[in-house]
């Protein structure tokens, strides 16, 4: 849909109805300029694929999704691929049930400074390779056999 649209500098996504969209593949790859996304309270229910939606967004440094139902999402690998000047963020409580892949999710993000996700419910067997760049402290707890819950950028002591 954006994507490779080099002179976007924002988008307000917060009106679109996404009810039925089902992949967001490379919708904003490659808008290099691109600074500011609102999404608002978008309604992603249905929405099953967010590989590499931000690749190459280079301006972005901040992105909230934590209003995203990710519950039938299998893949968000290479999703922030390469934007280097993301500091922020938050990917709040993500439904992990359906997830496959998130491998590579922030490779070469190596201004990300906060770092706010929880994956509830991530299968055993999901593809997680170098998810999280080493600059982001990552501390994993068992909650129950089903479910596990990742939280990034916590104290020393992860309480």
């Amino acid at each position: 849909m954006f994507s490779s649209s080099k002179n976007i500098t924002e988008i307000d996504l917060s009106n679109f109805d996404a009810s039925e969209v089902t992949d967001m593949k490379w919708m904003f790859n490659s808008c290099e300029n691109l600074k500011k996304i609102n999404f608002g309270n978008i309604n992603t229910s249905s929405l099953q694929s967010m590989g590499a939606l931000f690749q190459f967004c280079y301006e972005l440094t901040s992105i909230d999704l934590s209003s995203f139902d990710t519950s039938n999402v299998t893949e968000m690998d290479w999703m922030f691929n390469g934007c280097r000047n993301l500091k922020y963020a938050n990917l709040g409580l993500l439904d992990a049930s359906n997830l496959e892949t998130i491998k590579y999710m922030f490779w070469a993000c190596n201004s990300l400074k906060y770092l706010k996700l929880y994956l509830y419910k991530i299968k055993t067997n999901a593809k997680k390779e170098s998810a999280f760049p080493s600059n982001i402290k990552t501390c994993t707890r068992q909650i129950d056999s089903e479910s596990n819950i990742i939280i990034t950028n916590c104290s020393d002591t992860c309480n």
